[in-house]
């Protein structure tokens, strides 16, 4: 149901009380939900705006820096 409804409404479900039944075949069905807590997703654009990159610093480069620290 959660993944149903971030696709359909760009909604991410963080909790949910939920309710199913079963029928003589033995298949589960979705009844009722209750209690739904849900927050939007945020798109793809978004997210990569607030991801931070991390430069890979190199043996080299750390070399420098710590002889820089140990300077002052």
């Amino acid at each position: 149901m959660a993944f149903y409804i971030s696709k359909l409404y760009n909604k991410e479900v963080l909790r949910m009380r939920c309710e199913f039944m079963k029928d003589d075949n033995d298949t589960i069905w979705f009844s009722y939900a209750s209690m739904v807590v849900m927050r939007p997703v945020k798109s793809h654009k978004e997210a990569a705006k607030e991801v931070k990159r991390v430069k890979y610093i190199h043996k080299q480069h750390k070399k420098q820096l710590m002889e820089q620290l140990e300077v002052h």
